[in-house]
């Protein structure tokens, strides 16, 4: 079987596993760090007598068992020491995953997003927030610098939009579960949606319920479910 890796870009790229000219399987690879990356399994080919077979799922895990080894060894090859597969809760190919011994589930991340509508307020939070305009959107933080976080912007479906990701939320150990983030990201969301619609997305992890639940409580509805597995130890 030939294999081969095709980057789209610095930032992702395709795996491909060929048959005799013919795709076996191919995935989706992105670079989450310096050595990391994560990759999402697109198709998993067959021809016409599989298809009609009844151990479908049998030949499928087959198929995995023989091509995501190679998968994880090719990028290994290319630097990245920590590889991790990720797979949509719910889809046929997650039950197929959960079901083999090929890999193994290491945690589940949440999706999550929230809709603001414009406030039309001048409380905007600028008494105790400090926003730094950065190239890709913006670094916020307290004026007592116990709360900081990241908004990641990028281009909305719609003209009177904007959309952002959150990430690296954190507030200081001795500062927690009095309120702060509550404060700060609802002054912040108030503030960034003045005039037009705003859209906000982000990823927590499932085990961390703290998180889940600040974010509930601001707004935000689980939009999809990530299971992450990683090969078993030799």
């Amino acid at each position: 079987m030939e294999h081969k890796l095709e980057w789209i870009s610095e930032e992702e790229g395709r795996i491909a596993f060929y048959e005799k000219e013919e795709p076996v399987l191919t995935a989706e690879i992105f670079i989450t760090g310096e050595d990391a990356a994560e990759f999402k399994i697109q198709d998993v080919v067959f021809d016409d007598k599989m298809t009609k077979n009844n151990n479908l799922q049998k030949e499928i895990i087959s198929k995995m068992t023989e091509c995501l080894p190679k998968c994880f060894r090719l990028l290994w090859e290319e630097g990245f020491d920590e590889v991790v597969l990720v797979e949509q809760q719910g889809t046929k190919m997650a039950e197929i995953l959960d079901s083999t011994a090929v890999v193994q589930k290491i945690y589940r991340e949440y999706m999550m997003k929230c809709y603001f509508k414009p406030q039309n307020s001048t409380d905007c939070g600028s008494d105790f927030l400090k926003l730094t305009k950065t190239e890709d959107g913006y670094v916020c933080e307290n004026k007592e610098k116990n709360f900081f976080c990241r908004l990641l912007s990028y281009e909305a479906e719609r003209q009177e939009e904007q959309c952002y990701y959150l990430y690296e939320v954190e507030v200081k150990k001795k500062s927690r579960n009095k309120g702060i983030a509550t404060k700060c990201l609802t002054q912040l969301f108030s503030f960034l949606s003045q005039e037009t619609t705003l859209t906000v997305y982000l990823q927590v992890g499932s085990y961390n319920e703290p998180a889940v639940h600040l974010y509930k409580k601001l707004g935000f509805e689980i939009s999809e479910e990530l299971g992450y597995y990683i090969l078993p130890e030799e």
